[in-house]
């Protein structure tokens, strides 16, 4: 019976000391007001990506996402931050903001859109890497 009770103490609690306990695995896509296809596809394939198969991590905050329009003046200064002067996929995994961020701009540009299901296969294995703090 404490057995039981244990495990359903954990289960319940854990999600919670993760989220709280770390920072999220961020998921930034940067864009322009124009965007092409590929743009497009880089956007939609990660967000069909993260509700399919990270919505409960985007649940319990463990990992969030965050479209940031660059041509908009509000997001100069994240878009300074990272340094972005065109649409970028970024995922930062690191316990401090900007220290440990992965740039997938050229395998997203190349894959999102021509090979969307290896665009999302190898991107969910990057994310999962993330999550346990792995260093690629």
């Amino acid at each position: 019976m404490k057995r039981l009770l244990l495990f359903f103490f954990f289960a319940l609690f854990s999600p919670l000391c993760i989220a709280n306990g770390q920072a999220p695995v961020k998921v930034l896509y940067f864009h322009g007001q124009m965007r092409c296809k590929t743009c497009m596809a880089i956007e939609s394939q990660t967000k069909k990506l993260l509700n399919e198969d990270f919505a409960k991590e985007l649940k319990d905050g463990r990992i969030t996402f965050e479209r940031i329009d660059i041509s908009k003046s509000e997001n100069e200064k994240i878009a300074d931050k990272y340094r972005i002067a065109y649409s970028s996929l970024l995922i930062e995994k690191g316990e401090v903001a900007g220290e440990d961020v992965l740039n997938l701009t050229k395998f997203a540009f190349a894959n999102a859109r021509v090979n969307p299901q290896f665009f999302r296969e190898r991107l969910a294995g990057i994310i999962r890497k993330a999550l346990k703090r792995e260093i690629e």
